[in-house]
């Protein structure tokens, strides 16, 4: 769920049906919406800021850690330009309409390659 404002291409693929619907307006200005229904079968909102092009709010049902659905919504606010990568560096997230997470990124950098180990079983 988190990927999709993150890489967006991935919503061209089959597994996903897409859809318009109504603008709405987040933070002030003016933003295109999404309707996408997952390969789950799931559907969610993405909007996109309609000045930048930037993915600005994102909705969905979620599941809690036992099992509970929430609604879900998440805002991507004060992109900055990291190495031609334009980034948030704040998100909000808010279930059932009630604050539950705010992140900050103080830095950002882009890995030309990852150690081959990264990923290796600990020993």
């Amino acid at each position: 769920l988190m990927k999709a404002p993150a890489l967006v291409v991935p919503l061209k693929s089959k597994k996903y049906k897409v859809e318009t619907a109504p603008d709405e307006t987040h933070n002030g200005k003016s933003a295109a919406v999404l309707k996408v229904t997952g390969p789950d079968g799931k559907d969610f909102t993405l909007s996109f800021d309609k000045e930048t092009g930037l993915p600005v709010h994102l909705v969905a049902t979620v599941l809690g850690w036992m099992g509970e659905e929430y609604e879900q919504d998440t805002s991507f606010e004060e992109y900055k330009d990291y190495d031609g990568v334009k980034r948030p560096t704040k998100t909000s997230i808010k279930r059932s309409g009630e604050p539950l997470l705010t992140t900050e990124v103080v830095e950002f950098k882009a890995l030309d390659t990852v150690p081959p180990d990264t990923f290796s079983e600990p020993k």
